[in-house]
């Protein structure tokens, strides 16, 4: 009879368990997913305004470029990604731009 007893508590314990997983996986799931949906409109939008939206690195060369940057200077993202941002200043500028802007 004791025996009997433990082997019902481990069933429930392994059930109690395989319940608990369940719902952990399912708010992962709509965690992700909610994720995944925020990041597509951000990217909708990012890539959609005319303005230029970049990300730079500590070195100062591009990481991203939005789709702005290409409209505007005629550089592809493969041209300019992983470039410094100063390779597309005009040499006179160079000094004001290092000073003022960033």
């Amino acid at each position: 009879m004791n025996s009997d007893v433990v082997v019902v508590a481990m069933i429930i314990s392994y059930l109690f368990l395989l319940v608990l997983f369940l719902i952990l996986f399912n708010r992962k799931t709509k965690s992700e997913h909610k994720y995944k949906e925020l990041l597509g409109r951000y990217q909708i939008v990012v890539e959609s305004v005319k303005e230029v939206i970049f990300i730079m690195d500590k070195a100062k060369c591009w990481l991203f470029i939005n789709q702005g940057w290409i409209e505007l200077t005629g550089y592809s993202s493969n041209q300019s990604i992983g470039r410094n941002y100063i390779d597309y200043v005009h040499p006179d500028d160079h000094e004001t731009i290092e000073k003022h802007l960033l």
